[in-house]
Parts: structure tokens; sequence; C-alpha cells
């Protein structure tokens, strides 16, 4: 996918789907499977509120389609090498005096 441009916002994942009622899946698609820090917020975020977030890369773009119909099943796993792959970096800013 090419970058958000102007029209698009930062962080937010290339794909935002229902599959059935309730079921919100967003995924992500990269070359070589890195995420920057927002997207893995993003991606963290919808994780963590139930639902599926997935990164599709060029190593899993061939099971996708497999995936999409045998949903839920424990291949989504296989999808979720955002969490694995990107360690999350906190870097906070404070002024001393």
């Amino acid at each position: 996918m090419p970058s958000a441009g102007i029209y698009g916002q930062n962080g937010i994942s290339d794909f935002l789907c229902m599959k059935a009622p309730g079921l919100f899946m967003a995924i992500e698609t990269k070359y070589a499977g890195i995420v920057t820090a927002q997207q893995f917020k993003f991606l963290t975020d919808v994780h963590e509120a139930g639902h599926y977030a997935l990164l599709v890369d060029e190593t899993n773009v061939g099971e996708l389609r497999e995936l999409l119909t045998n949903l839920p099943s424990n291949a989504v796993y296989r999808f979720m090498k955002w969490r694995t792959e990107n360690p999350v970096v906190d870097i906070r800013i404070s002024k001393t005096t």
C-alpha cells in the first residue's frame, strides 16, 4: 500500500473491515513486516478491544484468503507478528529543575 498521503491518518491500518456483525478487522500491509509506533498502538488497541489486528506482508499474503474464510481459528496468530517483531519504545521527555 502507498503511504497515507494528505487524506489519510498516520497509524490507522490500510484496511478496516467487518467480517460479521460485531467482528472488526484492521489489516496492515507492509513489506518486511515493520510497523511504526503509531501503527503498533492502533493494532494493539484493536486487538485489546477483542477484534482482529493483522499484519500482512510478503511472507503470509498467500494465507490471507484461507484465514478470512476460516475465522475464527488459531491461524490468526500467524498474522500477529506486529506484536513480536516490533519492539515498543516508550520515550518520555521530562524537565528537570
